[in-house]
């Protein structure tokens, strides 16, 4: 009788770690893809600054900028409002001064992994204006 009773304890322990084990796995999975999707946005963010300079590079004014692809042909990638929101993330683009031919370009890409939780990624790059020098 005490054998199977300890059998029983044993069982219930380690379905419960099996358990314990499987929530934790897929909540590490979860926060995984959520923080290469943010990588995918602040990379894009950096992208879309590049091809902004390459087109104009008045147009890398200093500040906060969120990003928005114009509606009219040639679809390009212009600065709208202080940040872009989808899917749960917020970027916001930040333009600042670094030199007289160079600015520093800053993306940060929030989102809530949980519902108290704040997490955030941030990309950076400096841009020079190659037809300045």
């Amino acid at each position: 009788m005490v054998e199977i009773m300890f059998a029983i304890a044993a069982m219930v322990l380690l379905v419960t770690a099996v358990a314990g084990m499987t929530t934790m796995t897929e909540k590490a999975v979860s926060e995984m893809t959520l923080e290469m999707q943010a990588v995918s946005i602040a990379e894009e963010g950096i992208q879309a600054s590049i091809s902004i300079s390459d087109r104009a590079w008045s147009a890398l004014t200093v500040g906060a900028h969120g990003l928005a692809i114009s509606g009219t042909a040639p679809i390009e990638w212009i600065y709208s409002g202080t940040s872009d929101a989808a899917n749960g993330f917020t970027r916001v683009v930040t333009i600042s001064s670094y030199d007289a031919d160079t600015v520093k370009v800053d993306v940060v890409v929030t989102w809530h992994p949980e519902p108290n939780r704040t997490a955030s990624i941030q990309e950076q790059v400096l841009l020079t204006d190659w037809a300045f020098i």
